[in-house]
């Protein structure tokens, strides 16, 4: 390692940045689910269980009927609504939002512009809120918090009108103290709040709510919350605390009892269970495709271990002759390679460290527009991490290091001391390993035909796991077949440089190097045709399915409120609007089915039928349509029919307001808006079973010939004062799905990058070790005439050579793996339909960046 620095610093740099990569994504999503965790118990505080409608909100008279359980100590009510803080004027944060909005174009609030500071706001029963939640105030003037006993003096406060507690982290980020007032926009719209007291953001203990989310959350009396967000009589949930000695499970049957048909009862944990579900597939396709740093990194070491072997052959047999066994020569081997794993790992868990906390931050963007707003800003690093971090770089190193081992045990010792021209080629049986890597991709094809296990792709990903090794166990074959062409172009060349050209020379080194960088370009390859293939379906779903001309959403729902709604009036209104062609007033709203937490949906079917652009997987659009309108039937989507086995002719039983009610299901329609199924009633069937005439969001179609903008004026001016709600149009929504969707895939291509610049390595020593071991080639070569020109000609034509090989073998791996991830995985995972799409020019151009990486990877070994 010493002799070598430039060979042992590209060694290292490859084990580390496959195990930080490896790292950086586990600590990231850990980090992601523990604010997720955290959100859910510190919110839930001390509860038993927990009476909710799914995620919408109920009437407040149920509280009345659980506190008369038998065996309920306590029963405290709860509303939870995510507001847009505005912070005061007065503010330096205030200044700068009104310069900002002095800056903005016209035309209102929109889904890509920021719509302040999105806020948590607890509504809590101040009478009972200490037994089920923890929190330490600020005294005035002070950085402490107030005595315990002064807690519930201080919990008084928000019986003031229009009062609210906010952290101190939130009040310290915005310039804002007690006595302060500044502008909340809730679903109801915008409200005038005082500032009355500061709570601890890390006082409080486990069951504070005022650690979670980054300290962007606030406490408001429960009556006050319901008139400053439009919830009267409503609540989110009921806490409740059971009499000592109490079994749960039979008070949570009596409590059943006396709810309506569309409330459950249930532990707290329970709900957090079947929230990260949905994010399990997400974090598991991450967390598979940091394996690819990984995988390159061990291919690496590979390399490095067989030069060794090759380099020191003739130190082997002077030990070999002098009595050491085979078994020790071995264990030398291990030994060499043990020492870089830990070293390399060693630096992989710093860098990981960092690179986490970058990914983080990407991670909890996605998650937060996709599921539920996460609150974690740093990663931590614990012994366990650490530990496991050595060692999987450390029995990386070990495992790929095993057949270099096996090859310097087994050379005898006339063999070893022989200075003619071993290379690794004499003991690769090129044969046997092309018919394994042949016999992988043939298994991969079989594999795919297995559905999934417990709704994970086990077999999909095995299937690509095959083609990447069968992939590269065809390096050698594809190197052999290259380079007889390679021959019989250089009989023909007259250039002297074109003679050197030999890939078969160093045939191990570039055996490895030709795999490294093809998985990496397989990856690459793979994970954008897979991207671009979504895109291009979801753009085309948009295309057809967002047929309306503007739409009018509650303006909260910009910063991540999903469950925000708009006045019941506001659709009413629309209609009324001159130039308004039809409105569909959509209500959307979360259930339980199965254990599976799902969307129930609700709107004109009528207009849908008329204007919109539902597509189904079979059968008439506007015959289905018809069916669901007429005779009270379902439309489920893609997802939900994948997932639950359930298709067209079947009966779904929902849980309704008045108790459990069997549809049949019209027709199955493409969906991508969500992972967990969707199911769709006409709108009156719905007000009807559900009691509900809230609307979440309107969709306008305006009159042919008639200006959408207008329009857009029209409405906007009709509900502007404390309605809540802003008008956007069609082109803006699809900006903002796909800006989405980008955002969620962002973090892919970067890691698909990091395992490309790994593979790069991997070059660059193959390269650098051909030369430094041909040192005595070249010195001869000089002698008889070749000029420095010649020389690096030549190193850089095998630079060509391999990368060109290399991009040809990833291309062709990685459109396997395309079809893999688009047709097995994804649809395992998330249960939608792709459709194919080949990026031609994308794909031209990743073979211009690695040709590019690889030529420039060569310079400094040609120089």
């Amino acid at each position: 390692m010493r002799e070598h620095p430039a060979r042992t610093v590209l060694t290292l740099a490859g084990v580390a940045i496959g195990v930080s990569v490896f790292l950086a994504i586990r600590l990231a999503n850990q980090g992601a689910l523990a604010g997720f965790r955290n959100t859910f118990d510190a919110v839930a505080g001390r509860a038993a269980l927990e009476v909710t409608a799914q995620g919408e909100s109920f009437d407040e008279r149920v509280l009345i009927k659980v506190r008369s359980v038998p065996g309920v100590r306590l029963a405290t009510p709860f509303l939870q609504v995510l507001g847009a803080a505005m912070p005061g004027s007065s503010t330096p944060a205030g200044r700068a939002s009104r310069e900002h909005e002095r800056k903005k174009p016209p035309g209102g609030p929109g889904p890509d512009r920021p719509q302040g500071v999105p806020l948590l706001v607890l509504g809590i029963d101040i009478l009972s809120e200490r037994v089920f939640r923890d929190y330490d105030f600020v005294a005035e003037g002070k950085q402490k918090g107030v005595e315990r006993d002064n807690v519930e003096r201080v919990l008084q406060r928000l019986l003031a009108p229009d009062t609210i507690f906010l952290t101190d982290r939130f009040a310290a980020k915005y310039g804002l103290k007690a006595g302060d007032t500044f502008v909340l926009v809730g679903p109801d719209g915008p409200r005038r709040l005082t500032l009355q007291a500061l709570i601890h953001s890390a006082g409080g203990g486990k069951a504070s709510p005022a650690s979670i989310l980054d300290g962007n959350v606030a406490l408001m009396d429960i009556a006050a919350a319901q008139r400053a967000f439009g919830r009267l009589g409503q609540l989110d949930r009921v806490d409740v605390l059971p009499e000592p000695g109490v079994d749960l499970d039979a008070l949570a049957e009596r409590i059943r009892a006396v709810l309506p048909g569309d409330l459950s009862v249930a532990r707290p944990e329970r709900r957090s269970r079947q929230a990260e579900r949905l994010l399990a597939a997400f974090q598991l396709n991450l967390t598979v495709l940091s394996y690819v740093a990984l995988l390159v990194g061990i291919f690496i070491i590979y390399n490095t271990m067989s030069i060794t072997v090759v380099r020191r052959r003739h130190e082997w047999g002077v030990l070999r002759s002098l009595g050491v066994s085979s078994g020790r020569i071995s264990l030398l081997v291990l030994a060499e390679a043990a020492v870089i794993g830990l070293v390399g790992s060693g630096l992989g868990i710093l860098l990981g460290t960092a690179l986490g906390q970058a990914a983080l931050k990407t991670i909890s963007q996605t998650v937060g527009n996709l599921y539920v707003p996460v609150g974690v800003t740093e990663v931590k690093l614990s012994r366990t991490e650490v530990v496991l971090g050595l060692g999987v770089g450390t029995m990386s190193a070990l495992l790929s290091s095993l057949v270099p081992a096996v090859t310097a045990a087994r050379m005898s010792v006339r063999e070893s001391i022989s200075r003619g021209g071993l290379t690794m080629a004499r003991h690769t049986r090129i044969g046997l390993m092309t018919a394994l890597g042949l016999l992988l991709l043939c298994a991969s094809a079989v594999l795919t035909r297995f559905g999934p296990i417990s709704g994970v792709p086990v077999f999909g990903y095995l299937a690509a796991f095959f083609v990447v090794l069968g992939a590269a166990l065809l390096a050698p074959w594809a190197i052999r077949f290259v380079s007889a062409g390679i021959r019989r172009l250089r009989s023909r060349s007259r250039r002297a440089e074109a003679m050197l050209v030999d890939l078969t020379r160093s045939f191990g080194k570039n055996s490895v190097a030709v795999a490294s960088l093809a998985i990496a370009v397989a990856m690459l390859i793979s994970v954008s045709i897979m991207v671009a293939s979504f895109r291009s379906t979801m753009e085309s779903w948009i295309q057809r399915s967002l047929r309306a001309d503007l739409f009018i959403s509650p303006t909260v729902r910009f910063i991540g409120n999903r469950t925000a709604v708009l006045p019941p009036d506001i659709a009413q209104k629309a209609a009324r609007t001159a130039g308004v062609l039809a409105v569909d007033a959509f209500r959307s709203r979360r259930i339980t089915f199965r254990d599976w937490r799902i969307l129930l949906g609700a709107g004109d079917l009528r207009v849908v039928r008329d204007h919109g652009g539902l597509t189904f997987l079979s059968g008439s659009r506007r015959a289905i349509l018809d069916r669901v309108v007429t005779k009270g039937e379902a439309l489920v989507s893609e997802v939900f029919s994948n997932r639950f086995g359930l298709g067209r002719g079947d009966l779904v039983t929902l849980h309704t307001a008045i108790g459990p009610r069997r549809f049949r299901i019209a027709g199955v329609f493409y969906d991508y808006s969500t992972e967990g199924g969707r199911v769709v009633l006409d709108r009156k069937l719905y007000r009807r079973l559900w009691k509900d005439d809230r609307v979440s969001t309107v969709a306008v179609y305006v009159k042919p010939g008639t200006d959408p903008e207008k329009v857009k004026e029209r409405l906007a001016s009709s509900f502007r004062a404390g309605s809540g709600a802003a008008v956007f149009e069609n082109g803006r929504l699809r900006r903002r799905i796909l800006q989405v969707f980008d955002q969620t895939f962002a973090i892919t291509y970067a890691l698909e990058a990091i395992a490309l610049v790994v593979a790069i390595l991997g070059i660059v020593k193959a390269l650098l070790t051909n030369v430094l071991e041909r040192t005595r080639e070249i010195g001869l070569l000089r002698v008889i005439g070749f000029d420095r020109g010649q020389i690096f000609r030549w190193v850089m034509g095998e630079a060509a050579a391999l990368g060109i090989l290399a991009n040809v073998l990833g291309i062709l791996a990685g459109g396997l793996l395309a079809l893999i991830l688009i047709f097995v995985i994804n649809k395992q995972s998330f249960g939608w339909t792709i459709e194919p799409h080949w990026p031609h020019l994308l794909i031209a151009g990743y073979f211009g960046l690695t040709m590019a990486a690889a030529l420039g990877a060569a310079l400094w070994p040609a120089r």
